[in-house]
């Protein structure tokens, strides 16, 4: 299975928007798409090992993903694994 490699460009200084992003519990206010998130394991904010259900809106279907930071890099980006669908 190919990674999904995602970026998109933010008016605003790196670390604010990485505080953001690292912040999965407040996700479900920030993203339209995600209705709750369950925190499971793990540092917070996140951090390798982080892990949580959450519960997103696609395709006019709600369905629920668990999911693990598996790389960090404090302040620039992280990775996250995770299966959908199989």
């Amino acid at each position: 299975m190919k990674p999904i490699d995602l970026s998109v460009e933010i008016s605003a200084p790196a670390q604010r928007a990485f505080e953001l992003f690292a912040d999965i519990e407040g996700s479900p206010k920030r993203i339209p798409g995600i209705v709750a998130v369950e925190m499971k394991a793990g540092p917070r904010p996140a951090g390798v090992g982080t892990r949580w259900l959450e519960t997103r809106r696609a395709g006019g279907r709600t369905m629920a993903l668990e999911l693990e930071v598996r790389g960090f890099d404090a302040g620039r980006g992280y990775a996250v694994e995770g299966e959908a669908m199989g």
